[in-house]
């Protein structure tokens, strides 16, 4: 189950990070961009250590109640079962585009909802051929939603081999002017088709999936897990705020600060790049209402005041963490999901993170153990 999960995670997760907990605020942009002033004292320390467990974190931070806190938590979301048809067809859908050659379709057959077809087509409007709209050999789900409506539809009931017209409209708000509320033509040919059966799911060849039951059960386990990051995310912000409210900082290491905001920055740079395709300057605007560099500081701010008062909380209750802990957990990461991101190797994973950056994690993991231990949780 362990791979089946990894796999279908490798396509809903873009990157694999170590992450602090809480989370970014979005603040409409304006003209005149806000300026970040540290509200804690940011103190150089000797050697300019990364090791929060060496530094002095009972000078940085008071320690207030933080035993015995009322925690209110939205709770779990509960797994439908038309999400798991729906997920389970989008899955489908992609490791078909994916996976399946020219080779792998029928050339006989009728189209049926679900299936997913090869084809050939050519969109017109007042009979000429415009841009983006022809394409050979593309591969296409039915019932997917990837083109605009009545084409995946207008496909069912079409034999391998026929060609039809396709008299659709582009829908008002469309991207492009030219073909936005526009009448067109598609002329589609269907080349050949696949149908969602066991055979089918083979051809996709992933570890443990070998039938429409197996791959079902791997779609499940995923968004059961999905949900439960989502829980333990909002319970881990919740237990965060709370923390930060019940246990003032008044300094933080400039050391770890200067990493965290090294860190938000090239975080920012992927995700401008990667999900909107903006520069991170233009992106972090628009997120914060600041610069790059002063949206990177705020956060790594956050972050470090954060770790300032775990880093407390472990000290006074013997919390730690030992070397074969960490050990474990960049072993166990690599083995899972290694793969898909090419870190075959604990050499690799330690080109992109320090034993440091592990430690920092495995720590939080059990702060945030012993609070829920030793708090109500009240889901509503």
């Amino acid at each position: 189950m362990k791979k089946k999960l990894a796999v279908l995670l490798a396509l809903a997760m873009s990157v694999a990070s170590l992450a602090a907990c809480g989370e970014e605020k979005t603040t409409e942009s304006s003209t005149e961009l806000a300026t970040f002033t540290p509200s804690v004292e940011i103190v150089k320390v000797e050697g300019d250590t990364l090791d929060l467990s060496a530094l002095p974190v009972e000078e940085y931070v008071t320690l207030g109640e933080y035993k015995g806190l009322t925690l209110n938590v939205t709770p779990k979301a509960e797994v439908a079962d038309e999400t798991v048809e729906s997920t389970l067809m989008d899955y489908y859908y992609q490791h078909g585009s994916y996976y399946l050659t020219a080779e792998d379709f029928l050339t006989e057959g009728t189209v049926a909802e679900t299936d997913i077809v090869l084809i050939d087509y050519e969109g017109k409007k007042d009979g000429v051929a415009f841009e983006g709209g022809t394409a050979a050999d593309a591969v296409l789900g039915i019932g997917s939603g990837s083109f605009i409506d009545g084409f995946e539809s207008g496909l069912v009931g079409v034999k391998v081999g026929e060609t039809v017209d396709l008299n659709l409209k582009f829908p008002e708000n469309y991207g492009n002017a030219d073909l936005a509320g526009k009448d067109v033509v598609f002329t589609v040919t269907v080349d050949g088709l696949v149908s969602f059966k066991d055979d089918t799911i083979k051809k996709f060849e992933l570890p443990d999936i070998n039938n429409i039951a197996d791959y079902r059960e791997a779609v499940v386990s995923m968004l059961e897990y999905e949900a439960e990051s989502v829980y333990i995310n909002n319970l881990n912000n919740v237990i965060c705020q709370a923390l930060v409210e019940a246990c003032p900082v008044t300094k933080i290491p400039e050391s770890i600060f200067n990493k965290q905001k090294a860190y938000a920055e090239e975080q920012l740079n992927y995700e401008a790049t990667y999900y909107y395709g903006v520069e991170a300057e233009l992106y972090a605007q628009i997120m914060s209402g600041m610069s790059l560099a002063d949206y990177a500081s705020s956060i790594a701010e956050s972050y470090t005041i954060q770790a300032v008062i775990f880093q407390a909380i472990a000290n006074a209750e013997g919390l730690e963490v030992t070397q074969e802990e960490i050990d474990a957990f960049v072993s166990d990461y690599v083995a899972v999901y290694g793969p898909d991101y090419g870190i075959n190797s604990v050499e690799a994973f330690y080109e992109n993170n320090s034993a440091e950056d592990v430690k920092t994690v495995l720590l939080q993991e059990k702060v945030i153990a012993f609070m829920t231990e030793n708090s109500t949780i009240v889901e509503k």
